[in-house]
């Protein structure tokens, strides 16, 4: 938990941070805690802009790198001069984040982060869930407030920090998160049904876009750059956290590298976390993890049926083809097709799909105002609702896909 060369007044302090890791790192075993390192300035940043105590326009000066503080010395891996609060989380600055955490202080960055759902259980429901830690404010040496900033000195289970995350896509309110969205018995009753529930508002929804912007650019052109997804916009931000030494105590040379991100960031589906732990070669979040959270991330989207911008748009420019098509051709035709079936204008006739590669098949459908949702790859081998079959539009029509031959 930061410099190893401490003044002697600072014992005390240091007795009860190292003391606090050996308990994280026990409970660790069962609970699958960790430090939320780098994801965790976005939380610190997202706080201050919601207090108002952080200005998105003013630069910050990061020290070039040193940071001679309370005795110790912060350092960030990427040298920077002065930052705005989006070049912060870009560079991922360890010193700007400190300095952002000392404008809330203690009580109220401790504060945010308990409201962002850090050292308390999610509710999910699985045996043995960790509840994380956070410093007690009252307690904590001022030096705490600069490390916890940056995501150390504090711990959190992989569910808690994909929560905090999803809480920044979703403008600005925590879910609760659940395992089994439903359970239907035999005889077709439905013995559980989940739905959306929201623990709380965690920040206005004016400062969950100016951060997911800021975790955009962090994509776009910063740390995250591997995690981009072609055809999705992607917010995210890399991490790389120390490992506690179950030996020595206190932290090791060993790393937790990981990215934390949401995609599409214009309209969110998925919120993923993937950590490597103790990489070996590059330890660093955005050259270890970020490729393969990409790679996880392309795959999810194309098995709940998300499309690319580009597909959209040429489903758009397609329909818009079409409709200029039939607005001039009117008169010309003599003896349209028949309709399968009458509707009324809320409705739509679900097409016949079969033996439709997953592209023309998500025409089809756009073209009757209906969402796809693949499932698989190759041809049409099934459907649900049957073609034919009237439903109200915008209905989601399930496709199953596989390889021909």
């Amino acid at each position: 938990m930061g410099d190893r060369h401490r003044r002697a007044e600072r014992g005390s302090a240091r007795a009860r941070i190292e003391s606090r890791v050996r308990r994280e790192q026990a409970r660790s075993r069962s609970g699958a805690v960790a430090q939320p390192r780098g994801a965790g300035k976005s939380f610190v940043v997202a706080a201050a802009l919601d207090a108002g105590v952080l200005d998105p326009n003013q630069p910050l000066y990061c020290e070039n790198g040193l940071w001679e503080r309370y005795g110790h010395r912060i350092h960030d891996t990427h040298k920077v001069a002065w930052a705005s609060p989006a070049a912060v989380l870009r560079e991922s600055s360890n010193i700007c984040a400190a300095k952002i955490g000392e404008t809330l202080g203690k009580q109220r960055l401790m504060t945010a982060l308990r409201t962002f759902g850090f050292g308390e259980r999610t509710g999910v429901g699985l045996p043995g869930e960790a509840r994380g830690s956070l410093p007690d404010p009252a307690r904590m040496p001022n030096i705490a407030v600069d490390t916890v900033s940056f995501g150390q000195g504090l711990s959190a289970s992989g569910l808690q920090t994909v929560m905090a995350m999803a809480a920044i896509a979703n403008g600005g309110i925590l879910l609760k998160p659940f395992i089994v969205a439903r359970a239907v018995a035999p005889d077709g009753t439905v013995l559980l049904q989940r739905q959306r529930e929201e623990v709380r508002r965690v920040l206005r929804p004016v400062t969950a876009r100016a951060v997911a912007a800021m975790l955009e650019d962090v994509v776009a052109k910063g740390t995250g750059m591997k995690a981009q997804v072609e055809g999705f916009r992607v917010a995210g931000k890399t991490g790389t956290a120390q490992k506690v030494d179950p030996v020595r105590g206190g932290y090791g040379a060993k790393r937790l590298a990981s990215f934390l991100g949401f995609l599409p960031a214009d309209d969110p589906r998925l919120a993923i976390l993937v950590a490597v732990d103790e990489p070996e070669g590059d330890v660093f979040g955005g050259s270890v993890a970020a490729p393969a959270w990409s790679a996880i991330a392309a795959e999810g989207l194309r098995q709940i049926g998300v499309l690319p911008d580009t597909v959209r748009e040429e489903i758009a420019l397609a329909s818009v083809a079409r409709d200029d098509d039939s607005a001039g051709d009117t008169t010309l035709e003599e003896d349209p097709p028949p309709r399968v079936a009458p509707r009324s204008p809320g409705q739509s006739v679900v097409p016949d799909l079969a033996g439709l590669p997953a592209r023309s098949a998500v025409r089809r459908l756009a073209e009757a105002a209906l969402e796809p949702e693949l499932r698989g790859s190759g041809r049409t081998v099934s459907q649900f609702p049957r073609p034919g079959a009237v439903v109200k539009r915008g209905a989601r029509v399930r496709v199953t896909l596989a390889p021909s031959g």
